[in-house]
């Protein structure tokens, strides 16, 4: 005898499984769509491509209805790196409703760990992993099973915590003290290669950002510029120098045909071709930036612990008149802001999936994250 779901579906009434989903939340959901092959067929081919549930979702995230989570994790180590993915087992480039979030611990002793956990509305610790004795460590990133170290001398470690992950033509990105930013490919057979060394800012460069399509590279830098690149270039210059910056730039983001970077709490909005399109005024200083897609909005997380949303078509309406002598700060319309707790740390991240998000926040060196789970369902 089949499942009522299946029976349902087999029988055609597709009105009659949409009423029994809708009960669940987003977190249930990913559960059912795991329990096999045919219910991850009905959840994502019936529930979640019915126009009335993308256009509840739609709006809960338009509006900021939703129900959250705060969680904080309390490690015995440093944190000295986090972050999430919207993730899936069965196909990686399909969104989902499942996360993996990661850490990059480091002990008293000097001893590097990376914990990986799972989102299901709770978190689930899936496994730990001792590295060994990594000394002077001062920033960390991790992504299928690459685990790469860097230290206050400027040298790389790369790990590869399991032997039987495919590593694919990707890049690994390095900035510094040295003003520098390296390029290094990995090959499909695991070699490494400096590819380039991109030259050009005069100060500590702070930050990084890479296009989806890995062509282009947007650099914050404490020269008070940020720099866009070309990486299918040979060339070690700067195709766009974005400036001027009263502070130093510690955030951007590339994404789409826009920059985004971070001038102490105002966010500066530039094309591809390095003009200054307008500048949003923040009361706090953003921590992490992430555009939703699919209702081409701006995510901002920032230090007093706020979630904000701005629509991008309202921030590009809303040019900044450069002939002003004022220059006066354009107060986009938020769309909704949300208060997650206490005042944030000032590294984060934020992952979207179908119908819900993650914001992550962490002070490196301390032993604590601060996970806020939206679910828009």
């Amino acid at each position: 005898m089949q499942d009522i779901l299946s029976e349902l579906s087999r029988r055609g009434c597709r009105h009659l499984v949409l009423r029994i989903l809708q009960h669940l939340n987003s977190w249930e959901l990913e559960i059912v769509a795991h329990v096999s092959s045919l219910w991850r067929k009905i959840v994502f081919d019936t529930f979640w491509r019915s126009r009335r549930v993308k256009n509840r979702i739609r709006t809960r995230k338009l509006t900021g209805v939703c129900s959250f989570n705060n969680i904080t994790l309390t490690f015995q180590e440093q944190v000295v790196s986090a972050g999430c993915v919207d993730y899936s087992t069965l196909d990686r480039y399909s969104k989902t409703n499942f996360y993996l979030v990661w850490f990059v611990l480091l002990s008293p002793e000097e001893i590097c760990y990376v914990e990986e956990w799972l989102i299901f509305g709770e978190l689930h610790q899936i496994r730990r992993v001792k590295i060994g004795t990594v000394q002077k460590v001062s920033c960390a990133d991790y992504l299928d099973d690459l685990l790469v170290l860097g230290d206050v001398s400027g040298q790389l470690r790369i790990y590869q915590l399991c032997r039987q992950v495919l590593i694919t033509d990707s890049m690994i990105l390095s900035c510094g003290e040295d003003c520098s930013v390296t390029v290094i490919k990995i090959t499909s057979s695991g070699s490494l290669k400096i590819t380039n060394i991109l030259q050009g800012h005069v100060s500590r460069v702070r930050s990084l950002s890479i296009s989806e399509s890995s062509s282009l590279l947007l650099t914050g830098s404490d020269d008070r510029t940020a720099r866009l690149w070309d990486l299918d270039s040979d060339s070690n210059r700067a195709i766009r120098t974005l400036s001027p910056h009263r502070w130093g730039v510690m955030q951007v983001k590339l994404t789409g045909n826009l920059c985004y970077t971070v001038d102490s709490k105002d966010i500066l909005v530039w094309n591809l071709s390095g003009n200054l399109l307008t500048r949003l005024e923040l009361q706090y200083v953003p921590s992490v930036l992430c555009r939703d897609r699919d209702i081409n909005c701006l995510l901002i997380g920032d230090t007093g612990g706020y979630l904000s949303v701005f629509s991008l078509r309202d921030i590009l309406d809303k040019r900044l008149n450069l002939e002003d002598k004022e220059r006066e700060k354009e107060k986009a319309h938020c769309l909704w802001r949300l208060s997650t707790g206490p005042e944030k740390s000032p590294s984060g991240d934020i992952s979207v999936g179908i119908s819900t998000l993650i914001f992550l926040s962490f002070n490196s060196r301390s032993n604590q994250v601060h996970l806020t789970l939206n679910d828009y369902i």
